[in-house]
Parts: C-alpha cells; structure tokens; sequence
C-alpha cells in the first residue's frame, strides 16, 4: 500500500523544504552522497553528486530547465560513490531511463533510493531568458509559475521543449520510484505530497521527515489531476505531431528531417541508453549509421522521452517528435510501456 504523507512548506518557500527533507532522507538511509539538479550557474541546471553533510543550497529540482539526463550518470555516480544506497533525485523521464538501464543489466537500482518528482515540464532557455527581463529582480518566477500550473493540473501553448509538449506522463510510477514527490494536483506553495510503500516508509522514518499523513482528499486530488493532465498533454502531442508532419511516423518524412544530420554524435553522447553499436556506426557515414538507426528501431520501446538529443542537435532537427512518433508506435504493437516497473521484462534482446 502507498502511504502518502505531507510536508509542509514555511516562509523558506517549497524548494527550502525540500531541500530539508533530502537532507533528512540521506541521514534516515545512511546515503553517502546525492544525485539531484542543481543550479551551477544562472539558467542553468544540472546533475551534480554532493556528498552527505554538504551544503544543499543549490539543489533545485523544481527550476523547470533541464540541460541533461541524470540517468546518463548514474552508473558514474554509482562506481565513484564509496557506499550505498546513492539517492538520486530524478524527473520522470530520468526515473523511466534508469528502469530501462537495470532492465539492460547496466544499473543497479538496489544500491539506489529513485527519488522521483512530479515533472513541472522544461523550458526552453530562451523562453527563461525572456521571461527574466520581464520579471527583474524575482529569480523565483519561473518556478512559481510551473507550480501554479501544476496546482491546477493545466499546458502551456507556449515556451516549453518539444520534449515536454509531447509528454503524457508527468509523474514516475510508484513502482518505478521509491520515494514520489507529488506537485500536481497539490497546494504546492502550502504542502508538499510525499509518497512511498509501507516498506520504504518504515525503512527510511518517512514520519519523522513530513509534517502530518495526507488527508484521502489530498491523495485524490493529485491523482485525478495527473490523469487530466496527461489527457491533455495527449491532446497538445497529438496537435504538435500533426504540425509536425510526424502523426503517422511516415518513414519519407523523417528522412526529410534527416537529411540535415552532419553524423556530429552529440545526439548519441547525449542519450543514456544508445547503443555503442550505433556510436560505432557514426564514424562509417551516413549511410551507415541510418542503417543502423533502423535495426535499432525496436530499442525506441525503451525511449524516455526526455529529448537530450534534440536538446544537444546542432541542426534543430525535431529528433524528439521523430522519437515520439517512432517510439508510440513501437510500445503500442509490442504493448510495452518503457520505465513502468524493472520486472516487467524488454520487449527486445538486449
């Protein structure tokens, strides 16, 4: 059974709270170190590992940027760290990713505690760089805004990445995480949802770190939201894909998008679960490497989605609504949904 429980957030803000409840997490669990965003310079988010007892000032998991998957680092973190469990504080679409790895014998999700935050969506830097002239001297605005968007359960038409504008899944599941962090669907400037099995609860004194249990009122409300939230992100996906040209992943179409790749690889270096087959098959050219990118096709069931290689394309192709458009028909034939639970096995030979 999932117990659910409140943290309630002071005159700090929601980002101080939970920054005190990693802290507390990490000292219930006896993890030597953490994986979480952290802002490492204005507008700028990414992964970094901080040792237990250190200053956790500049984690933000909620400042909605992301620059990298943290899935990507994960087996790093793990080989450096000198003890277990690491706690890694992950988006969906990272904790989706780090399922799909242990299901591929790349990760060990048993020396990790997932730490899985409802996603506010990502923006696009240059929405925030605009958005930062019009609200000078208020870093907060951007999150502030996310929250309230997600208080209500709504999608923006405007200023996310492509990646987010296709995303029908904005919560891990809980048999992916260990520990959910439940924004959606909550009073997000008051409380903070905290969610977990009896037996992670226990384990890690859950109780001692929040404030109260939630009410079935509150539990509620986040789940009914997050359902409506994901039928309208299909909805805005569906409508994007079309503008795209890629509702039906015709195969003339993303070869047009295609044609602009150089073979640079950043798209693959970006990505935590290619193949170094395909990273192989860049260096023998184009040909080659769309070759290979077609035998590979049966790996998009495992995708994501959380659009690192578009993010790293020098050329702007769409690479995130080829995925999507590529990946959807892929789960729906072999009836696969990627990171739901590590014991559902793959749908291809690894």
């Amino acid at each position: 059974m999932l117990v659910s429980r409140v943290l309630e957030i002071g005159e700090a803000g929601p980002v101080a709270a939970l920054q005190g409840f990693l802290a507390g997490l990490m000292q219930a669990s006896g993890a030597p170190c953490l994986l979480a965003p952290a802002v490492v310079q204005p507008g700028v988010v990414s992964p970094q590992v901080m040792a237990a007892g250190a200053d956790l000032s500049r984690v933000n998991p909620l400042l909605p940027l992301m620059h990298a998957n943290a899935g990507a680092m994960l087996r790093a973190t793990m080989e450096q760290a000198t003890g277990f469990p690491v706690v890694a504080v992950l988006r969906p679409c990272e904790v989706r990713a780090a399922v799909e790895l242990a299901k591929q014998g790349k990760l060990d999700l048993s020396k990790l505690i997932l730490v899985g935050v409802d996603c506010l969506s990502t923006y696009d830097p240059d929405y925030w760089r605009r958005g930062n002239e019009l609200h000078a001297g208020s870093p907060d605005w951007l999150v502030d805004e996310a929250l309230a968007l997600a208080r209500t359960g709504q999608v923006r038409t405007d200023g996310y990445r492509l990646a987010c504008e296709l995303c029908d899944r904005p919560s891990a599941d809980y048999r992916a995480a260990d520990v959910l962090v439940g924004l959606v669907g909550v009073a997000n400037q008051e409380t903070i949802l905290i969610l977990a099995d009896e037996t992670r609860d226990a384990r890690w004194r859950l109780q001692a770190l929040t404030d109260r249990q939630a009410t079935e009122r509150e539990t509620v409300d986040r789940e009914v939201t997050l359902w409506r939230l994901g039928e309208r992100r299909k909805e805005a996906a569906a409508a994007r894909l079309e503008s795209l040209g890629l509702a039906d992943a015709y195969p003339g179409v993303i070869m047009g998008y295609m044609r602009k790749c150089t073979l640079c690889g950043e798209c693959i270096d970006a990505c935590p679960q290619w193949s170094e087959e395909l990273r192989a098959a860049v260096g023998r050219g184009k040909e080659a490497f769309l070759q290979a990118l077609l035998n590979a096709t049966q790996r998009l069931a495992s995708c994501s989605g959380c659009g690192m290689c578009q993010v790293h394309c020098p050329e702007g192709i769409p690479l995130s609504a080829i995925q999507r458009a590529l990946s959807q028909q892929i789960q729906q034939r072999m009836h696969y949904i990627a990171g739901r639970d590590v014991h559902e096995p793959l749908p291809w030979s690894v």
